[in-house]
């Protein structure tokens, strides 16, 4: 019953959706099941909304998303999107948005940058065991945290390990240092801050960081394109969070439309409510 309702409010209200100009869109990625199931999410990023969602996140599923939740007019004045380094929807946005540039978010560029340095870390550890050096012992958290945030104990002990010129707090630094290549001005002050960097890591061998800086160097367009539209999936990641407990408040969806349904009644902005009679 209350699916039902559910559904007749959100038909009325996609019926009643606007054609307003939209100059950035974010797709991202939400698990609807355990076994790598997955749903795309297609998301206004100055409305703060869901556009649509398709179950997937194949190439044509993606494009079914973008078929559903945009018309021609809206594809064609889009000006970019914010999106992971999926290679499905970089894939779809060159072949059905043709003025839109990809933009590799940059949360998920630093999550990639933060995995580097825990894999850094764990390898660094397990080397000074060996040698019964327990200085690495449980500090993942130390790691990943930011300095801000620390206890001032956390501070005093993370400020003793980088005293230490591991190779774990290099890694770290040089997380920290890309971070300034998001204040770049120009272009061409990003790609000589990014030719800097990566000749610090190369110079430093720090392994797991020069991987990430190739995958960098292998996806430059959108990483470069950030300093152009200055757009992130920090509303996308928001939405997802709000996603995550309409699931949890369901107890899960067995069906892919039903979670469709209560995600766009919760969050599409959709104007839901019955015409008043007069």
């Amino acid at each position: 019953m209350i699916h039902h309702i559910m559904e007749k409010a959100v038909e009325r209200g996609l019926s009643r959706r606007e054609e307003r100009d939209i100059r950035y869109v974010g797709i991202d990625e939400k698990s609807m099941k355990k076994g790598h199931r997955y749903i795309s999410v297609l998301s206004d990023i100055k409305k703060c909304c869901v556009i649509d969602v398709s179950e997937g996140r194949s190439f044509s599923s993606s494009k079914s998303l973008l078929d559903k939740g945009l018309t021609d007019k809206q594809k064609s004045k889009i000006e970019a999107v914010s999106m992971d380094m999926w290679k499905a929807y970089i894939k779809v946005v060159h072949s059905e948005l043709p003025h839109a540039s990809v933009v590799h978010d940059k949360f998920h560029i630093i999550k990639y940058l933060n995995d580097a340095v825990d894999k850094t870390r764990r390898e660094e550890a397990g080397k000074l065991k060996k040698v019964d050096d327990k200085t690495l012992v449980k500090t993942k958290y130390l790691f990943l945290k930011n300095p801000e945030n620390m206890t001032a104990k956390q501070s005093t002990r993370f400020k003793q390990i980088q005293e230490l010129n591991l190779i774990t707090s290099q890694a770290w630094t040089a997380k920290e240092n890309f971070k300034e290549f998001f204040e770049s001005e120009t272009i061409n002050d990003a790609k000589f801050f990014f030719a800097e960097w990566y000749h610090d890591i190369k110079d430093r061998s720090l392994t797991h960081m020069i991987k990430v800086g190739k995958m960098l160097i292998a996806h430059s367009e959108g990483l470069l394109n950030y300093i152009e539209h200055q757009i992130t999936n920090s509303i996308a990641e928001w939405l997802n969070g709000k996603i995550q407990e309409i699931k949890t408040v369901a107890r899960g969806f067995g069906k892919f439309d039903n979670f469709r349904i209560a995600i766009l009644f919760f969050l599409g902005k959709l104007d839901l409510y019955p015409q008043e009679t007069q």
